[in-house]
């Protein structure tokens, strides 16, 4: 087992949130026998786990009963903070519906792979390979319509995500984020994906939300990620944790690094900083 060395913390840590896909979640988009057996024992500290994700809360519900968790849920990258304790909507902020609707209209006219996320659900108008992906990932099952626009106004989406060739993902990224401007958040959260959701959503806001609710300063709140939908929560954390497999930019960003998803790098870290209950 590699060794693993991290500076000491400067205070105490109250909340750590987590990420999921390339973070929580090995290369097989599971839990670890390690972080099963482990990440439990944080409660024994008096230490919160949230889990922060892209993924619907459905895509996350698996996890947090794994782990005995009863903390809020981030997600859809922030645009939905969910108390699963009273199963209701803390913060709820969807994509404005006109806006959708002119995502959907390019996704058509391009032959692009579109999913419509609403009442934690998702949609689109084809089964392909790539909605497959999706499915095979999250353990979910999407439907199929004839026409994304007949949503409507009052099933403005939560969350639309764009599924592609990784090679295609940022060009496309570059090319939304300059024809929305600043009407929409595009981001990338794995290789495949390009993602869309309201401006103002960000996970390092839902985070800060979440915080706010227990009461507890930014700076007793850790962080760990992968992609660059992590970037807003690693910047809002008191203590930023960036995975061995992040993004290069997010390294920089992070005040630590961690070993990899595969090699059990939240636990790692955890356990070299003393968080984790002793003696295991």
């Amino acid at each position: 087992m590699r060794a693993l060395k991290l500076p000491a913390l400067d205070g105490p840590v109250q909340i750590v949130a987590c990420d999921m896909d390339g973070t929580l979640l090995n290369q097989r988009f599971v839990l670890s026998d390690a972080s099963r057996a482990r990440l439990p024992e944080l409660a024994e500290r008096g230490v919160r786990l949230v889990l922060a994700s892209g993924r619907m809360v459905s895509g996350q519900r698996p996890f947090h009963k794994q782990l005995a968790l009863t903390t809020p849920i981030i997600a859809y990258n922030g645009a939905l903070v969910w108390d699963v304790a009273n199963e209701r909507a803390v913060a709820h902020t969807p994509v404005p519906y006109d806006l959708a609707r002119d995502a959907v209209k390019v996704a058509a006219d391009e032959g692009l792979h579109l999913q419509y996320f609403w009442d934690d659900r998702f949609w689109t108008i084809e089964r392909n390979s790539w909605m497959e992906l999706y499915e095979g990932r999250t353990r979910l099952t999407g439907h199929v319509v004839d026409d994304l626009a007949d949503f409507g106004p009052n099933k403005a989406p939560t969350k639309m995500i764009v599924i592609t060739d990784p090679d295609r993902a940022q060009e496309l990224v570059d090319r939304f984020r300059g024809m929305f401007g600043e009407n929409l958040y595009v981001t990338t959260t794995m290789p495949e994906y390009v993602e869309f959701m309201h401006p103002e959503v960000s996970k390092g806001r839902a985070l800060s939300q979440v915080a706010d609710a227990y009461d507890v300063p930014m700076d007793e709140v850790m962080a760990f990620g992968d992609a660059a939908n992590d970037a807003s929560m690693l910047a809002a954390a008191g203590v930023s944790v960036a995975m061995e497999n992040a993004h290069a930019e997010l390294k920089d960003l992070a005040d630590h690094v961690t070993l990899s998803n595969r090699d059990d790098g939240i636990v790692r870290a955890l356990d070299a900083w003393g968080l984790l209950a002793p003696g295991q």
